[in-house]
This record gives C-alpha cells, structure tokens and sequence, in this order.
C-alpha cells in the first residue's frame, strides 16, 4: 500500500531459476490489473531466460531434435 500515490493492490513475484532469480512487481488501483501485469512481465522476462539458456543447453544434449535436425541439414 502507497497512499501517497493512491495505489492500494501490489502483486509482486520472485522465480528463483538456475543461475538467476526473476523478478516481477506491480501497484495498481485494480487487484486483478496488478497481476495481469506482473504476469505480462514474467512472460516476457522468462522468453528472454530461455531463449538464452534452453537453446545454450540444447547445444550440449541435442537430443532427438538436434540429431534429427543435423541429419536433415545433410
């Protein structure tokens, strides 16, 4: 609560992920507003964290796809 803004609802969330933690937080006059934000915030910065380290690991173990892939690009 900030009263002195006029912001009543905050919505705040931590993901404690492997080398990081995200961080997301929000104060709305509108609840439900807060958290539709936090969780547009947390969608963008979790395709940012994968889009750096799944594809880092995908590198390393390639598994099915990665060989079918490679095989494809033959």
């Amino acid at each position: 609560t900030n009263n002195r803004l006029g912001n009543k609802y905050e919505c705040e969330v931590l993901l404690h992920v492997p080398g990081t933690i995200i961080q997301a937080k929000e104060s709305t006059l509108n609840m439900f507003a807060a958290v539709d934000i936090v969780e547009a915030k947390l969608r963008n910065q979790l395709t940012k964290y994968k889009a750096a380290h799944i594809d880092h690991l995908r590198e390393r173990h390639p598994g099915f796809l990665g060989r079918f892939k490679a095989r494809m690009l033959q």
